[in-house]
């Protein structure tokens, strides 16, 4: 049987953009442009650094960056099954991994479920995000470890065989704060451990990165899943909220952070995916 079943496309356009303001969303109607005054369940705990999130305005908010990422990332779905399979290759059947940015539960529930004996544990900021992974987990029948806060917070020993971090750095601002935080990852795992990376990275300054941008626009356009000024509003926030990288840098940071042996497995427009190993 195929990894995923196909997905039923009931929610087919895009009716809201979230955008971070101070410590809440506020929803932007893709239609109007308008600002919609966020009512109490749309306010969340988010740190500073956070994700954008598009859903429709009918769903709950935490169900929605899910329902929207597998839209606009071509390959997402793919993503964890090609992590998967690299982690089963390097891994044994017993393994402690650690899944960084685990709100939301996918990493937790992909992984899980095809490996029940792996110890799977989660680390996220947001209390709110961290209880859908909860929810989640539980009604797959799993079980999770779970650590609300950042890598930094947990015990520095090297326990763990294996990590991933799926769509988290490009939201740190800096080079400083992306160093750091691979090597907060890199402490935690055992000597020959593998890490899995899958970031949105590229030069801004380059042609390259406006050729990917304007390729994606058509390819979403071409779908049928965003329209213009949807597209301009996301672009927008993407200005405002990602902080890319080249893969030249990115590969760098890793080495000067204790990874060795990296190579990049997946790339789709400025998404890209890199396995590592520990040194």
């Amino acid at each position: 049987m195929a990894p995923f079943a196909p997905r039923q496309q009931s929610h087919p356009s895009l009716e809201g953009l979230l955008v971070q303001q101070s410590n809440f969303y506020t929803i932007i109607s893709p239609k109007s442009g308008k600002k919609v005054a966020p009512s109490s369940s749309t306010q969340v705990d988010r740190p500073p650094i956070a994700q954008v999130d598009s859903y429709d305005l009918e769903w709950d908010y935490r169900n929605g960056y899910e329902d929207v990422i597998w839209r606009i990332m071509p390959g997402f779905e793919d993503i964890y099954n090609l992590a998967l399979s690299f982690l089963q290759v390097r891994v044994n059947h017993t393994a402690r991994l650690l899944i960084v940015g685990a709100g939301g539960g996918k990493e937790l529930t992909y992984f899980g479920k095809r490996n029940p004996d792996w110890d799977l544990v989660g680390v996220d900021p947001s209390s709110q995000m961290l209880a859908v992974a909860k929810r989640k987990v539980a009604q797959e029948g799993l079980t999770a470890e779970y650590h609300l806060g950042y890598t930094k917070d947990l015990p520095s020993q090297p326990v763990y065989d294996a990590a991933t971090s799926i769509l988290v750095m490009h939201f740190l601002p800096n080079e400083g704060e992306k160093l750091i935080f691979l090597e907060n990852i890199c402490e935690r795992l055992k000597p020959n451990s593998t890490f899995i990376l899958v970031d949105i990275h590229g030069d801004r300054n380059s042609s390259n990165y406006r050729l990917f941008m304007d390729s994606w626009k058509l390819y979403q356009q071409r779908k049928g899943i965003i329209s213009e000024e949807l597209y301009d509003q996301i672009t927008q926030q993407i200005e405002l909220m990602v902080y890319p990288i080249s893969e030249e840098r990115t590969v760098n940071l890793l080495g000067e952070a204790g990874f060795t042996d990296v190579h990049r497995f997946y790339m789709a427009y400025f998404y890209g995916g890199w396995i590592a190993t520990k040194k």
